[in-house]
């Protein structure tokens, strides 16, 4: 009897259907279903590897290492992982434990809370860490990775086994890689900013809170004279260390930032910067040639000053014409009366933008953010203010618009 099949482009549509509705159980069922479904179904599954969804730190590192007998048992779904989520890596924890959820769906009868001690936290935190020094081995094609995407556990990387931070260094060098995340990394070496500076195909970088130790002048020389290939970057978010950067003043991210936009001068269009609180650390953007957005965080007007000031003379002075959007955020902890008491200070800023440099711009967005509604409640939007804001600049056509966003979305 001669067998029949279904024409590729039937299956494909089948498969495609199933993943638009994110039914991944149904797809893995005709992936077990037949051979003529498996390829495109593993395509889907595998696409994207999110190691963190789960609220238990013990069910999380077994992920980890069922994710890795999973890449051993079956070599071509290797192939298919395109990003790449790992994170949350508490080696050194120093509570007295945590409280979890077993189930990944706090709602699910299953759900049960459990205690984990200090030493167990610090077991899975390394079990997951050995189990993803394999894991990385095996991955040839992904194009996102992003480590603590989001995270709530600082990642002291002289605490990872050496197996996992070799792991980590030749994975960065990978040429597969295209978006690249890290967040909340503690003392990675040098070496590792400078594999990140060699991806001539990479797009898009994020680096927040990592503070790379350079108070050893081999290692800020193996920086400042990296030759780089970063030409196809055009997206840079540059956020520097939180709560801790007041204890570790020898840490300063600025200088990566300098090395990153230094190799990207020529490419790179989308820049994201927050000036690191309490200091005056600046960060030489008039190099970059098509510059188009900048987003700046201004929180005080001390940081405006010693800060954001500093930053548009120095578009000024370029004297190149490229920016079109200016975003300025976290404009939520200056109060209104603040806001009246240093109007010379806003007027000053629109006069700096109507040099020729930025003859271009045609955006202004202020943004506000409240964590929690009642947070904005209490502090009504300054509404008397911002119309007044950047005059001259509207009077050439330039929007300015003011947004007030909240986690249960926009709320002005």
């Amino acid at each position: 009897m001669q067998k029949r099949t279904l024409p590729a482009e039937v299956t494909d549509n089948i498969v495609d259907e199933l993943c638009a509705t994110g039914d991944k159980k149904s797809l893995s069922s005709i992936a077990l279903a037949s051979s003529t479904f498996l390829a495109r179904a593993q395509s889907s599954l595998f696409r994207v590897i999110d190691l963190n969804k789960t609220p238990c730190l013990s069910l999380n590192s077994k992920r980890y290492t069922t994710f890795k007998e999973l890449l051993v048992e079956s070599p071509r779904a290797r192939w298919h992982v395109r990003t790449l989520l790992i994170g949350d890596f508490p080696l050194i924890y120093t509570g007295e434990g945590m409280t979890c959820l077993r189930s990944s769906h706090p709602g699910d009868e299953s759900s049960s809370q459990h205690f984990l001690d200090r030493e167990a936290i610090q077991n899975c935190s390394l079990e997951k860490a050995e189990a993803l020094a394999s894991i990385l081995g095996m991955l040839p094609r992904v194009e996102h990775f992003a480590i603590n995407d989001p995270s709530s556990y600082l990642l002291e990387w002289h605490a990872l086994p050496s197996a996992t931070q070799t792991a980590i260094a030749a994975f960065c060098q990978q040429i597969s890689i295209t978006s690249l995340y890290l967040n909340k990394i503690r003392d990675p070496p040098p070496s590792l900013i400078a594999n990140i500076a060699q991806l001539s195909q990479l797009t898009s970088l994020h680096l927040e809170d990592i503070s790379v130790d350079l108070e050893n002048i081999h290692s800020l020389n193996e920086l400042t004279n990296l030759k780089s290939s970063l030409t196809k970057l055009r997206k840079f978010w540059l956020i520097p260390p939180g709560l801790y950067a007041a204890r570790l003043q020898h840490y300063n991210i600025n200088i990566v930032g300098e090395v990153i936009l230094q190799a990207a001068r020529e490419s790179l269009e989308y820049f994201t910067w927050h000036s690191l609180a309490g200091r005056h650390d600046p960060i030489n953007v008039g190099i970059l040639r098509n510059l188009k957005f900048i987003c700046l965080r201004i929180d005080s007007f001390v940081v405006y000053s010693v800060a954001i000031r500093p930053l548009i003379v120095q578009l000024t002075q370029a004297e190149r014409a490229t920016v079109e959007v200016i975003e300025l955020r976290a404009i939520q902890s200056i109060s209104g009366s603040e806001l009246k008491r240093n109007m010379a200070d806003w007027t000053e800023f629109d006069e700096l933008l109507q040099h020729s440099a930025f003859s271009r711009l045609v955006e202004i967005r202020v943004i506000e953010y409240y964590p929690h509604l009642f947070l904005f409640l209490e502090n009504p939007p300054k509404a008397a203010v911002f119309p007044t804001l950047f005059s001259k600049s509207r009077e050439r056509g330039v929007k300015v618009n003011v947004r007030a966003l909240a986690d249960c979305g926009e709320i002005l």
